[in-house]
């Protein structure tokens, strides 16, 4: 074999050796984009569940917490929209699976009656259509009831367990 020859096939055999970067593999489930919402009663009728479905094909990832603002009988905002609870883990969802969120109705010292409302406007974690939810009984006081809402968890969880800022 001549030199030159000789060399260049060194050469390639060399670049046939050398390793390979790949790109790294981001294993983590992407933002879930098709949920849909449903309000839940609990025993305490000063609170409900949020039950949110993955209804994609795909696994996916809800974090944080929903915003929630209470609707009047006329389906406008009433009261003080709550500050959602910070810090929360992640919850994975396959298809199909439910994820749980806590909201209770803090009865104030207002000397005010409660009435009917219109149901809850919820925003879920992601994104920026809120979704209209029809009332499971829930009366409020505008001027001294608080909306506390806890953030998501894999299963229901009792009332004196919400965690919120408030």
């Amino acid at each position: 074999m001549r030199p030159f020859a000789l060399a260049a096939l060194v050469l390639l055999l060399a670049g046939c050796a050398s390793p390979t970067i790949e790109e790294p593999v981001d294993d983590a489930d992407p933002a879930c984009a098709d949920l849909s919402a449903a309000l839940e009663p609990r025993r305490d009728d000063d609170a409900v569940d949020l039950a949110v479905t993955n209804d994609g094909d795909t696994p996916c990832t809800l974090s944080g917490a929903p915003a929630v603002e209470v609707l009047s009988t006329e389906g406008e905002a009433i009261g003080v929209a709550p500050q959602p609870a910070e810090g929360a883990d992640a919850v994975a969802l396959a298809p199909g699976d439910v994820a749980y969120a806590v909201i209770e109705f803090d009865r104030g010292e207002a000397d005010c009656d409660s009435s009917d409302t219109g149901g809850l406007r919820v925003t879920l974690p992601g994104t920026d259509e809120p979704i209209d939810l029809e009332s499971v009984g829930i009366a409020f006081c505008a001027a001294g009831d608080e909306v506390l809402v806890g953030s998501f968890h894999s299963e229901p969880l009792p009332s004196q367990e919400l965690q919120t800022t408030g």
